[in-house]
């Protein structure tokens, strides 16, 4: 890439627990200090939704209908 010039890097997180996570994005080329690496740092959220599924049931085209589910965040705050 040309001097000046610069790029867009995309990183899912996508959690599987409650914990702290450490990931690193390592970008090699050909400068004098190649690699750069970056230090990503995220924490997974537990979460609990009741119920935990909704039953719309049929619904007629240009109508609505609402349903309620409680989300409960049971992370600890640091």
């Amino acid at each position: 890439m040309a001097s000046g010039l610069s790029c867009t890097i995309s990183v899912a997180f996508d959690p599987t627990a409650f914990t702290g996570y450490v990931g690193t994005v390592t970008i090699n080329d050909n400068a004098p200090t190649s690699p750069q690496n970056l230090t990503l740092y995220g924490t997974g959220t537990l979460a609990l939704f009741s119920p935990t599924s909704l039953d719309f049931g049929t619904v007629a085209v240009g109508s609505s209908k609402t349903l309620s589910l409680t989300l409960t965040n049971l992370s600890v705050n640091p």
